[in-house]
This record gives structure tokens, C-alpha cells and sequence, in this order.
């Protein structure tokens, strides 16, 4: 009996002796484009309802200080993933060489819009003519904003577009000294909230809906991770993907989850803001392909436009810029 015990034991020993041992997670620097917002909301639902976890990922998320420097962290290799604008990485690989590519967007369509009051009489774009409108100088939505009123017919020399800290460009509004102000579509969640106040209902009118569409955000790596390791660049995003799908079916779980890490963000502005990313992320494309999904046209249109408008030097083909083979299938 005790030599069968023994034998027993020793059998038991051996088979848990060769049990596979999950490797070390892989470890990852992920670095957003701003400051932590309600619009981050799937990163930190992928960090805390285990999508990161269960594919052996490790993420460290940081807040950015806009793309252009979190495409800096990453080219000098302190970031292994971002979240930043293909905008910005179009012209920094065109301008500067920066090898990197986007490996899935989230804002399928850009979020730069015209901000105005009901009653102003604005509804279109050709009811800016003769207007007086606040922009921020340096900002791509400053910046885009003649093309946008080409695209759709309106000559700029009939607007008036004037200089205004970003700071003051809500205020002016509110105010009513002037009669539209170019911003991003997430700042209408605050201009409403301000706008109630007083009994004011602001409005938007996004350049994506009227002719002037092309991709914006997303998750970018370096052709050096991409090359090397793959498989940590499927795995990456395919938390990224759950956690935008899974943030979109469940705003007020996953807006509680993001303010454990940003409490000061209140839970009706993200969720506002979380609508307003799925706006963004829910395209035709996307709809038929799965989150995430750019197409050769929809990338060779943003390029044309950078080139147009924002000093483009060099030639370059879209697929440098991207590249889809590291997007999880379509309900998978």
C-alpha cells in the first residue's frame, strides 16, 4: 500500500513537473493623445475589466500632451503603443521619417467641427457666408476649416475667421459675440452643459457630415514593433477592440470604470462624451468590417488633404501610413 502511495505521488509530482507555465506578461507603455477624458473611456475598460489581462498584457496607460508629442514619445522608444491622430502621423513620417503605422483607427471619421447657437440661422455651411466666426490659431480645426468651406461651395474670403485663445472660444460663444466657433465635436458635451445655464442650446455641424471626411484617431505602433513581435500587436489590439465594442453596449459601467482613474470627469459628461466616440467609430466601414478598419481610398483622402492643407512635403503611398492585418476579425 505504501509502495503504491508512493508511486502515486511520484506520478502526480512528474505531471504537474511538465505543466506549461504561462510566459511573463508582456509588458506595455500605452501613451494617449491628451489628457484623461470621458472619450478614453474602452483603454481603461480594457485595463480594468481584464482585456489586457487575459491575452498577457501588462498596460501601463499614460495621459499625452497632444499627438504630436505622443508621436515623439514613440519614435524615441518611450512609448510602445499610441493613441494619437493619422494626421499627425502622415506628416511626421512624410516630414520627419518616422516609421510607424496605425494599426486601427477609432475615430473612423474626424471630429472637427463648427460650433454655433440655435437660432443663429446657421444650419449648412453656406450659412457661414458673411459670418463672424472664433478660431484658435494652430489648430487643425482652424487650419482645415477653408477646405471644408471649398468642399462644400463657400469661398473663404466670405467668412470672417477671428483669433481666440481656446481658452475663451466658449465663452465668446455664449456670449454671443460671435456667431460660430471652430472646435472638436467632444466640446459641445461642455458647451451644452454651459449653454443650459442660460437658457442657450449650441449646435454643431461636422465637416466629416458635409463633404470634408478623412480618418482621425487611433492606435499607432512603430514598423520596428510591428516587425518584430506581431503577435503583441494582434494581441494589443484586439483588447483595444473589445474594450471600445464592450465600452459602446455599456456607457455607464464603463464610464464608472474610467473615472477610478480619472474621478473628476463627471459621470454625464462621459457618458455624453463615450456617444460621441461612437459617432465617430461606427461607419459604414466599420459596420461591415469590424472596428478598427480603414480602407486604401479612405487613407490616399487624408493624405490628399494633408498635403492641400497642412504642408505634406514628401510623397507617400498609403499603405506606409497603415496597416490592418493586426485587427481581430469581425466578431471575434
Amino acid at each position: 500500500m505504501k509502495c503504491t502511495t508512493a508511486l502515486f505521488s511520484l506520478a502526480a509530482s512528474l505531471l504537474f513537473s511538465v505543466q506549461p507555465t504561462r510566459a511573463e506578461p508582456d509588458k506595455v507603455n500605452f501613451v494617449l493623445d491628451w489628457v484623461i477624458y470621458g472619450r478614453h473611456t474602452p483603454y481603461f475598460v480594457s485595463l480594468e475589466k481584464g482585456f489586457f489581462a487575459k491575452r498577457n498584457i501588462e498596460a501601463k496607460i499614460e495621459r499625452g500632451y497632444g499627438s504630436a508629442a505622443s508621436l515623439k514619445r514613440l519614435a524615441a522608444g518611450q512609448a510602445d503603443f499610441i493613441f494619437a491622430d493619422f494626421g499627425g502621423l502622415i506628416l511626421a513620417r512624410g516630414n520627419e521619417g518616422l516609421k510607424a503605422k496605425m494599426t486601427a483607427v477609432v475615430y473612423a471619421k474626424n471630429g472637427h467641427a463648427v460650433h454655433y447657437l440655435e437660432g443663429s440661422g446657421i444650419k449648412n455651411p453656406t450659412d457661414l457666408v458673411g459670418k463672424r466666426i472664433a478660431g484658435s490659431p494652430g489648430t487643425t480645426v482652424a487650419a482645415l476649416f477653408p477646405g471644408f468651406l471649398r468642399a462644400n461651395g463657400v469661398d473663404p474670403s466670405q467668412t470672417k475667421v477671428i483669433s481666440v485663445d481656446p481658452q475663451a472660444l466658449n465663452p465668446v460663444l455664449l456670449a454671443k459675440q460671435f456667431d460660430a466657433m471652430l472646435e472638436f465635436n467632444f466640446n459641445n458635451v461642455l458647451l451644452t452643459k454651459e449653454g443650459k445655464k442660460s437658457g442657450l442650446e449650441p449646435k454643431m455641424m461636422m465637416y466629416a457630415d458635409h463633404n470634408f471626411r478623412f480618418y482621425a484617431n487611433g492606435i499607432i505602433a512603430t514598423d520596428e514593433l510591428i516587425a518584430k513581435n506581431p503577435d503583441l500587436a494582434r494581441r494589443f489590439n484586439a483588447a483595444i477592440v473589445e474594450g471600445v465594442n464592450y465600452s459602446f453596449a455599456h456607457p455607464d459601467e464603463s464610464c464608472t470604470l474610467l473615472r477610478k482613474h480619472a474621478p473628476s470627469v463627471d459621470q454625464d459628461v462621459c457618458i455624453a462624451e463615450l456617444a460621441l466616440v461612437k459617432d465617430l467609430a461606427i461607419t459604414d466601414e466599420t459596420k461591415a468590417n469590424g472596428v478598427g478598419y480603414m480602407s486604401q481610398t479612405g487613407v490616399q483622402k487624408t493624405i490628399d488633404v494633408l498635403r492641400e492643407y497642412m504642408g505634406l512635403k514628401a510623397a507617400i503611398a498609403p499603405g506606409e501610413t497603415f496597416d490592418m492585418s493586426f485587427l481581430p476579425k469581425k466578431g471575434s
